[in-house]
């Protein structure tokens, strides 16, 4: 990895601890996925299996992973969008028209 990725990861674990740090604490508490995974591996999950649970380099981990690929779909999404819009003429027309009336 080159630094400039590796600078930009630590970036991203840095502010990702804070968010852990306020789900943890109560100061942030939100129904999500986020905070799911924060409860099922935080260390007053309830008693289970502890070797199911992540380490928090594991859970930011997962956490970048998730928003990379969210990333990587709608990047997708939108190319292949403008891909058909182009060789659409016509569909591209009909879009315009609907997005001006409204």
């Amino acid at each position: 990895m080159t630094i400039c990725k590796l600078q930009a990861r630590d970036r991203m674990y840095v502010m990702l601890d804070s968010i852990i740090d306020q789900r943890r604490s109560g100061e942030t508490i939100k129904q999500d996925f986020l905070q799911s995974l924060v409860k099922k591996h935080g260390k007053d999950a309830p008693e289970g299996d502890d070797d199911d649970k992540l380490t928090d380099k594991q859970l930011k981990d997962n956490i970048l992973t998730l928003l990379v690929a969210g990333h990587d779909t709608t990047t997708a999404a939108l190319t292949w969008l403008l891909k058909f819009l182009q060789e659409n003429p016509a569909v591209l027309e009909r879009l315009r028209v609907i997005l001006i009336r409204t």
